[in-house]
């Protein structure tokens, strides 16, 4: 919408809370932060049946399993075991009774790796993968990819910066300027596209906690986290004429 143009910034700086970090710690790192992703569906369609009578149709419900099981392959053995990636189908739907092998199964997933050229072959793989076993159980498969996110890289310059800021507000000893990059997806990567900065985590782990992941149901932000996220964000402000 033009904010980035005018005026143009300097550099954007973005935090995440993580149950990861003991509260107070932030972690950082240079290069490759978040993951690039992809998100696919997948629609499965054979000749519905009784499934009584399976050999009078097309199994979409047994395809479907089998295309899963050789998505999972996908990264075990076509991509480098030093490189991160990933792939997940948690969602399949398919018949509405247990009496029904149904016409046609439905699948949705997503992908995500540290670097776009992976990510660009993942898609590619998944698609040979999809249709070709879906063909060696009778059934035909269309694959639709959508959505996600570009690959986070925090610029050295500004990771430097977040790292030496952070230091001085919860001390030296509390920042982890190696932390290990994640394959989850974060929008904060469309700004870095366009002007440099750096994506850091804020620490919201309590002694004793349940250590309950995010986007878990269950998960319980630790409000003390809001003072300091705040602080450290207006420090970064402050010490601005600082970032050259």
């Amino acid at each position: 919408d033009g904010v980035l143009v005018d005026p143009e910034p300097r550099a954007v700086f973005a935090l995440h809370g993580t149950p990861s970090l003991p509260f107070g710690q932030v972690g950082l790192r240079y290069g490759p932060m978040m993951a690039s992703s992809r998100y696919f569906s997948i629609t499965i369609t054979g000749r519905g049946t009784h499934a009584a009578m399976p050999h009078k149709g097309v199994d979409t419900v047994l395809a479907a399993c089998h295309v899963v099981c050789a998505i999972h392959t996908i990264v075990s053995r076509n991509v480098n075991p030093m490189e991160a990636a990933v792939i997940s189908v948690p969602k399949i739907e398919g018949a509405k009774a247990p009496n029904v092998i149904p016409a046609e199964v439905h699948l949705e997933g997503t992908l995500r790796a540290l670097s776009n050229a992976t990510r660009d072959f993942l898609e590619k793989r998944v698609q040979e993968v999809v249709i070709k076993t879906a063909e060696a159980y009778g059934a035909e498969a269309v694959v639709e990819f959508y959505g996600g996110y570009p690959l986070l890289e925090n610029d050295r310059k500004c990771c430097d910066y977040v790292a030496a800021t952070a230091a001085g507000v919860v001390g030296e000893e509390n920042v982890r300027r190696n932390y290990s990059p994640s394959l989850g997806a974060e929008d904060f990567a469309f700004y870095l596209e366009k002007v440099a900065g750096a994506f850091y985590w804020l620490g919201l782990g309590v002694e004793g906690g349940t250590d309950t992941p995010l986007h878990n149901p269950c998960f319980d932000f630790n409000d003390d986290a809001i003072k300091l996220g705040i602080a450290l964000h207006c420090h970064l402000i402050f010490r601005a004429h600082s970032l050259q």
